[in-house]
């Protein structure tokens, strides 16, 4: 997501949420996936996986997504995100996402270097320094961090992020408790929704006067033990 782009698929970047539990349970070599329907108004447009794996201090998150919007049957619009990171001790070390919106393509491509993230974007190169987040969204531990990284085209973004109330999010497993994040500067408008063991399993905007939604399926698979955050 990016954002410039004020469109429904503003949001459809957002994956799950993990954060560590404990280190002997993050140390372990371990895999596991959570994936997502993409919801307008009523209509499911498309999905979303994220598979995160982890062995030692490293991790590796891979994200998915596919949008297309029908009119009577016929697609009309047509969005797809591949993206790759790895992340060490909390610090993203290296980022390749390639995406197709429409047929217009977008990409970001960076690797840690001695001065910060040495970035290749679409829309940005140069080199990002700080702990940068990204907006796939996976940590929580992001919603510390003042700047994200645009998977769809390297772009920085500013971002705050205002804890609000705890309320029911409805999934196809049923509703789940979630404390609703309020994300600001950047990507305002954008909520994003993590249960009480800090998962990601949603998240809620307005796009063409209609609400889109991402909304975990599969809200027993467990990511958060396989995320420790540096500070």
């Amino acid at each position: 997501m990016q954002a410039n782009r004020r469109s429904f698929v503003a949001g459809a970047l957002a994956a799950c949420g993990v954060l560590g539990k404990t280190a002997a349970a993050a140390s372990e070599a371990a895999t596991a996936t959570r994936r997502f329907d993409l919801i307008r108004g009523d209509t499911r447009i498309g999905r979303q996986s994220v598979t995160v794996s982890r062995s030692g201090s490293q991790v590796t998150v891979e994200v998915d997504v596919e949008i297309a919007v029908r009119l009577v049957g016929v697609p009309v619009y047509r969005y797809t995100l591949s993206s790759s990171e790895v992340w060490d001790d909390g610090r993203l070390m290296k980022l390749d996402a390639v995406t197709d919106d429409n047929g217009s393509r977008a990409f970001a491509a960076a690797t840690q270097g001695p001065n910060g993230l040495a970035m290749k974007g679409s829309a940005y190169s140069g080199v990002i320094g700080g702990n940068p987040g990204t907006t796939t969204y996976w940590s929580p531990a992001f919603l510390k961090r003042p700047v994200w990284i645009s998977t769809q085209d390297g772009q920085p973004l500013s971002v705050t992020a205002r804890s609000g109330r705890t309320e029911r999010f409805p999934t196809p497993r049923g509703a789940v408790d979630a404390t609703r994040w309020q994300i600001g500067g950047d990507l305002a408008d954008l909520d994003l929704f993590y249960d009480r063991s800090g998962e990601w399993i949603g998240s809620e905007f307005q796009a063409r006067s209609e609400t889109v939604r991402i909304v975990a399926l599969d809200v027993d698979a467990s990511l958060s033990p396989l995320w420790v955050d540096a500070a």
